[in-house]
């Protein structure tokens, strides 16, 4: 009969396998997070989404969006009154390119950094910070007297909106499966709309309220409303990323060292192919939604003389409206319905073909420019703002969740950092090359030469379907499936050993 000593001694070596095995385990399933085709759902414990913090979120892109685009309908004036010339002046295009593109060069300078401050800092600080500096700087830009204060206050707007793709990062470390289509649509849904309520705001607000500062007023506006959002931030922001788990320049973090359990240490940092992918497909999309606004909002703008609409800020702010309109259609009747119906895969391919097709007939609705056709002649024109703005809803919230879902496991601050700053890169370069374009279109002298802009939509689209369709999956994987995977998995394993 055993002594109670050796029970005692044989019952803690079962217990302390069983530990290693199950450490063993959480190892294998921390590899396979990335690696899979369907990256496992993530079980961190702290605060989930609820709706006052996707409230939070999406306000804040919302607010961050506005920034953006706050500028496009009273560029090109605002540029011609500094330099004091014709507003179809060829210095005045170029230069237009430029202070839109300035913002999204420093964007794409501190993007990466504002992620990895994020890391040691946490997620909440960075975000509130960067909304303060935008409230301060744009109310200097509303005042800028001369070009060269307009560059260099709209660049340190971009600075300080480098943050935002830390609100992807808070929204990935709160969401799993279930609610992920719904969660990070609505984000792009925010974006969107942000994207549509920018112009609005700088169609109807410039030229008001401050006759010595006729551009003050929309970014007053703005700068009241990322105030806003920094202390709704500070009031009700949960801080998805604990003290014990944040890195620290004189220590190294837990998720930085080396797990003994896992059999392949290497591997856990390698970056997947797809997430790579679909960090370049996130910005070629991004990229090519900003190439769209600004062609049209330039060749509405140019005057009859140029074959254009002549169209004035409060136009272009009405156009906005539809493009708002098939922004709420899309997100609230369609898109949680087709990922489950079709998959990402089809809704790509479908956002691709929809913006395609009512773009690339931009030639066809210049036939009837002319006022004598009244306002027949905005009908086409909504109809193709409400199209493409819809469909560009089904873009990008599809590479939003898969840049997410790739990075399981991976730190998703620096990841959404790195992927914010290529879509700010190629957001910088966008305007520069819509506005070449469209010089070199206008020097031909032809009908057909101020639509040459198009060939760079063209080019991002095709570009952005090369990327994203191989690296998103047909349809979701079930339950059934996931778990006849994993028993493959585990006999292969077996076997081997």
């Amino acid at each position: 009969m055993a002594s109670p000593a050796h029970v005692e001694v044989a019952s803690t070596a079962e217990a302390d396998a069983n530990h290693d095995e199950e450490e063993q385990l959480r190892g294998e399933r921390r590899n396979k997070t990335w690696l899979s085709e369907e990256p496992v759902q993530s079980a961190l414990d702290g605060p989930r989404l609820n709706k006052r913090t996707q409230f939070v979120l999406g306000f804040m892109n919302l607010v961050d969006c506005i920034g953006l685009l706050l500028l496009n309908p009273y560029a090109m004036e605002m540029v011609s009154q500094l330099q004091d010339k014709p507003i179809n002046d060829p210095d005045v295009i170029r230069n237009m390119g430029y202070l839109i593109g300035i913002y999204n060069l420093a964007e794409m300078i501190f993007s990466p950094l504002w992620g990895i401050l994020s890391e040691y800092t946490g997620r909440k600080p960075a975000l509130l910070i960067g909304y303060a500096g935008a409230a301060v700087m744009s109310i200097f830009f509303g005042t800028a007297s001369s070009l060269g204060i307009a560059y260099f206050t709209r660049f340190m707007i971009g600075f300080f909106s480098g943050n935002l793709s830390i609100t992807k990062t808070v929204l990935g470390e709160l969401v799993d499966k279930s609610n992920e289509a719904r969660a990070f649509g609505m984000l792009g849904f925010c974006y969107g709309v942000g994207m549509v309520i920018g112009p609005i705001f700088g169609g109807f607000l410039v030229h008001k309220g401050f006759p010595e500062y006729p551009y003050l007023l929309p970014n007053l506006a703005y700068s009241i409303l990322s105030a806003s959002a920094c202390v709704v931030g500070a009031l009700f922001l949960p801080e998805t990323l604990p003290r014990e788990r944040r890195k620290s320049i004189c220590r190294r973090s837990p998720q930085e060292l080396p797990d003994s359990s896992s059999s392949n240490v290497k591997g856990q940092h390698r970056v997947p192919p797809k997430l790579i992918a679909m960090m370049l497909s996130y910005g070629v999309v991004v990229a090519s939604c900003i190439c769209t606004a600004q062609m049209v909002t330039q060749v509405l703008q140019l005057p009859l003389s140029d074959n254009g609409f002549a169209a004035s800020p409060d136009d272009l702010a009405v156009l906005q409206i539809f493009a708002a309109a098939g922004l709420f259609v899309m997100q609230l009747a369609f898109f949680p319905c087709l990922t489950k119906a079709i998959g990402y895969r089809a809704c790509f391919i479908m956002g691709i073909a929809l913006v395609g097709l009512v773009i690339f007939l931009f030639p066809v609705y210049g036939l009837i420019a002319d006022p004598k056709f009244g306002d027949w002649r905005w009908a086409p024109l909504a109809f193709m703002m409400f199209v493409q703005q819809g469909a560009f809803e089904l873009l990008l919230p599809t590479t939003i969740i898969w840049v997410n879902r790739y990075a399981e496991g991976l730190p998703r601050g620096t990841i959404n950092g790195l992927s914010n700053c290529f879509a700010a890169l190629l957001r910088a370069v966008s305007p520069t090359l819509v506005s070449l374009s469209l010089t070199a279109g206008l020097s031909t002298h032809t009908d057909l030469g101020k639509y040459m802009p198009l060939l760079v939509i063209g080019a991002l689209l095709l570009l952005a379907l090369c990327l994203a369709v191989p690296s998103l999956p047909k349809f979701e994987a079930t339950k059934a499936d996931d778990s006849e995977s994993s028993s493959a998995e585990s006999g292969s394993t077996e076997s081997e050993a």
